[in-house]
């Protein structure tokens, strides 16, 4: 192995990359099927209890909402099918073992060493 060994392991790896990713834009641009991923989140809202005001009870400043405990905000949990937003660049290279911050780093060390040598 070189002291550029992750960025060895990513050309070796283009035969099964290249065509997974281009299988993947067709998916996308051709097929209209977008990959998507089951999540869990919550949201803030407005506390929408008919007798809260601003996290009081209507007419009673002094009293706090009880279901918003007077913060006038309501913490909702949420679930479901949403679109795949990642990098399907570093997707890929997970799936191939390839670790792309390894190889940015050897990639400026390549430039680094190719400055070095050009000096000489």
């Amino acid at each position: 192995m070189t002291i550029y060994a992750e960025c060895e392991k990513l050309a070796a790896a283009v035969d099964q990359s290249q065509p997974a990713g281009e299988f993947l834009d067709w998916l996308k641009t051709e097929k209209g099927i977008t990959l998507v991923t089951y999540e869990h989140w919550t949201e803030q809202d407005i506390c929408i209890y008919a007798g809260c005001e601003e996290g009081f009870m209507y007419g009673h400043k002094q009293r706090p909402c009880s279901h918003c405990n007077g913060t006038g905000k309501q913490t909702y949990s949420r679930e479901g099918w949403v679109p795949f937003a990642h990098n399907l660049e570093a997707l890929l290279a997970e799936w191939l073992g390839i670790d792309l911050k390894k190889v940015e780093e050897e990639r400026r060390a390549m430039l680094r060493d190719i400055r070095e040598r050009q000096r000489i």
